[in-house]
């Protein structure tokens, strides 16, 4: 085992790429205001080839003037399910259709944890105070026909609230 964690050690982690390289500082002009960050993560816990279980989590944090907001803190996880028949897919999430265009089912939960970052910059919106900022790690970029309907939604929504918001993707 000592051995598998010098390999990953010695041939991942040394070959990071520096913060400084990729570090954005908002400005001074942002400072005081109120910051509210979405980010997700999702992990396969059983793969049997044709299904997977997973398990996939959402949060959010919101700052203001320097200081955690608890009481706008959001968070859910829960397990997912998925298993390939065929060319079709039958998952656990009644409200999210089954299409995937993917070459690997183990791709899926990272593309339902995308979709649920977006629903819920989407469900934030209304929430978010004038001139704050979103955070949203990476790119408006649609993978499925669900995604594409989320992210229209979302820009559509920004757009009208152009004035009181602003959005900085993360990547």
């Amino acid at each position: 085992m000592l051995g598998i964690l010098r390999f990953l050690r010695d041939n991942v982690y040394s070959n990071r790429v520096k913060l400084d390289d990729n570090y954005v500082e908002l400005g001074a002009g942002v400072s005081g205001g109120v910051v509210t960050a979405i980010d997700g993560g999702s992990c396969i816990i059983s793969d049997g080839g044709c299904w997977i279980v997973s398990k996939i989590k959402i949060a959010s944090v919101r700052y203001d003037a320097g200081k955690r907001v608890s009481s706008s803190c959001f968070k859910r996880d829960f397990y997912y399910s998925i298993v390939k028949k065929g060319s079709n897919f039958i998952h656990s999430l009644p409200d999210v259709k089954p299409f995937f265009n993917v070459r690997e089912l183990g791709e899926v939960p990272a593309i339902i944890m995308r979709l649920m970052e977006f629903r819920t910059a989407l469900d934030l919106l209304d929430s978010l105070p004038r001139g704050s900022i979103l955070l949203i790690d990476g790119l408006l970029e649609a993978e499925t026909p669900e995604q594409e309907a989320v992210i229209r939604e979302l820009l559509l929504r920004l757009l009208g609230m152009l004035l009181m918001v602003r959005v900085l993707l993360v990547l």
